[in-house]
């Protein structure tokens, strides 16, 4: 559980667009000012022996965090919008000090020493930093923006963005391709998730606009899913036969390992986050601070104490997962979960 904060930081919109991030670079460097959290009504979920409090935790930003991700309690990163980037050591929110002025879409980590971000660096330009354990870096820049992170190892690396897959060896980062259109916000692809694979390394899936889903399989990229109405904002799964995509108008969908089938999520909100603990023990959450929780049967509403809406969801374990805040309007806020 997150103890008092601090404050700082911007966020991205991912289902409605990621260009319109203001950027003005008046994040300063160091600890911010205390937060504060409020309790919220606690839901029970599949499997657990008592139910999740959830906590609004304010004030540890200067703009939105949307992304969140966390090698322990004692060592957390959220990521938003422009320059924002914030570390909690167990007591503390301090604002990263990052070697370029950039929009930071999303964070994502292999390690306390080895964390990553995505994100957008000058017009239709994107970039990944890189965390050592003592300093941010930047490793790669491209011509256009880049969205979120996966891989299996620091040798094995993968990026998207507008209709982009990128992968990196440990030396090279190498287009891979996907037919798509790399125009800015034409064919974007949103979130990726993937699994280690001991015949051809890597079985990884992609989600965004058009309704579409991607797998890559070590070999070439196949759409198993184009839905033209739709988007899909994030894809997450326990396992290569439990995966969950989700995106606009309460979309749901679920892979078991030969076919994607629709989902009931009982809301027509749009869902911007999705994890997978295993498979009866599934969160989403998106806009008018949806918050839905899978126990392998039915899709049903937690409380999460906001309308405001909520972006992407990371779980340390079923005891303590955290939703990013998807607006400029949830100033330096996430939400917690924990028993």
């Amino acid at each position: 559980m997150l103890m008092r904060s601090s404050a700082l930081g911007p966020v991205v919109a991912l289902a409605i667009g990621l260009a319109g991030v203001s950027c003005t670079d008046a994040t300063p460097t160091g600890p911010v000012a205390n937060g504060s959290r409020m309790v919220l009504a606690g839901a029970r979920s599949a499997h657990q022996e008592k139910p999740l409090s959830w906590q609004l935790i304010t004030g540890i930003a200067s703009g939105p965090t949307s992304s969140v991700w966390a090698s322990s309690p004692t060592d957390v990163w959220a990521a938003g919008g422009y320059r924002i980037l914030v570390h909690y050591d167990g007591s503390t929110w301090t604002q990263a000090d990052l070697p370029i002025a950039a929009n930071q879409y999303a964070v994502w980590g292999l390690g306390p020493n080895d964390v990553y971000t995505t994100g957008q660096y000058g017009y239709q330009t994107g970039q990944v930093l890189h965390w050592d354990g003592s300093s941010w870096t930047s490793m790669y820049v491209t011509n256009s923006e880049l969205i979120d992170i996966w891989g299996s190892s620091a040798t094995n690396l993968y990026v998207v963005g507008d209709g982009r897959l990128v992968h990196y060896d440990g030396t090279t980062w190498t287009d891979i391709p996907t037919g798509l259109s790399t125009a800015f916000n034409v064919d974007r692809l949103q979130s990726i998730w993937g699994v280690a694979n001991s015949h051809r390394g890597v079985n990884v899936w992609m989600a965004g606009y058009h309704g579409r889903i991607m797998h890559y399989d070590g070999r070439s990229v196949t759409t198993e899913l184009e839905l033209p109405t739709e988007t899909f904002s994030a894809i997450r799964g326990s396992g290569p036969r439990d995966i969950f995509a989700v995106g606009s108008h309460g979309l749901i969908w679920h892979f078991d390992g030969s076919r994607w089938s629709s989902m009931n999520s009982g809301t027509t909100a749009s869902l911007l986050g999705v994890f997978a603990l295993g498979k009866s023990d599934v969160y989403a959450a998106g806009e008018g601070g949806v918050l839905l929780h899978y126990d392998g049967h039915t899709w049903s509403s937690l409380n999460s104490g906001t309308t405001l809406p909520l972006g992407r969801i990371f779980a340390l374990s079923a005891g303590n997962v955290y939703v990013g805040m998807q607006t400029d309007e949830a100033t330096g806020q996430i939400l917690e979960g924990s028993r």
